[in-house]
């Protein structure tokens, strides 16, 4: 099963996408990276706690950094599914088989 993707969430393919969004669209694509996250989680279940809690962090980091010209060092080993966007919400649905 693929896990659905919220309208705006299936807007983003790169980062620099982020950049075109207002304030209250940016609030509501945290909503749906949430969704995606706990959608995948309940078909193929792991840790969900680190991944929830950082997706505003996600979020800002790539709205305001220039990635991925800008390389950003995250580690949270238990964290990969809102280290978010680029062309990979299937691969973040594929990662959790």
């Amino acid at each position: 099963m693929t896990p659905k993707q919220g309208i705006l969430l299936s807007s983003i393919n790169y980062p620099s996408d982020l950049k075109k969004l207002k304030d209250k669209e940016l609030v509501q694509l945290c909503s749906e990276i949430r969704e995606f996250i706990i959608d995948v989680i309940s078909h193929n279940p792991g840790h969900l706690g680190a991944s929830l809690g950082t997706v505003e962090l996600s979020v800002a980091l790539h709205y305001i950094f220039d990635t991925p010209k800008d390389k950003l060092i995250k580690y949270l080993p238990e964290e990969k599914m809102s280290f978010i966007p680029t062309e990979c919400t299937k691969a973040l649905a594929d990662s959790r088989k």
